[in-house]
């Protein structure tokens, strides 16, 4: 126990020079067994957390690629129906022509199960955190200024973010 300036001072009085050195060494070694108890605590704390932050790490890595093994999992049956629509393609322009409208419904339809919606532009009001304007073209009779008049490419949300905005024209 460490004891406070007067304290001292009062067994300085009462105990002779040499148990007073003995007193502070025993102090000295004490103070310096805790500090050596409280840097071993803090090592092995420190290490702890390294290998809990490893773990994390892996397990998330381990977490993403089963999560896109799924979507491929997924998207396999796609690519194969599409091998079939190329096949029949050969043969019967009709038939590819709803083989390949088939896909693309099925491809939709898993997209949107993994929270991917399309973004909606056309005729609507130009919206920059959505919409990406490549061209501007005159405004028709009817129209207003700053409307999505075509969509170049399709817009992607996941999960109410933008994944890939609108490509559009707008009416100026």
């Amino acid at each position: 126990m460490l004891m406070g300036p007067e304290e001292r001072k009062k067994e300085q009085e009462t105990v002779p020079e040499e148990g007073l050195q003995t007193d502070l060494e025993t102090e000295l070694e004490t103070a310096r067994q805790e500090a050596e108890e409280y840097l071993d605590h803090l090592r092995r704390l420190q290490a702890e957390f390294d290998n809990y932050r490893k773990r994390v790490r892996a397990e998330r890595a381990d977490w993403d690629r089963q999560t896109k093994a799924d979507v491929f999992r997924k998207l396999l049956p796609v690519l194969d129906n599409f091998e079939l629509a190329l096949k029949a393609g050969e043969d019967n322009a009709g038939e590819f022509h709803k083989g390949v409208a088939m896909i693309h419904r099925q491809l939709l339809s898993i997209l949107e199960e993994e929270g991917v919606t399309p973004i909606e532009a056309q005729n609507c009001p130009f919206d920059p955190n959505v919409h990406e304007a490549v061209m501007q073209v005159e405004a028709q009779e009817g129209v207003a200024a700053d409307m999505v008049v075509e969509e170049v490419r399709r817009g992607y949300l996941f999960r109410e973010r933008v994944l890939r905005a609108a490509m559009v024209k707008v009416s100026k």
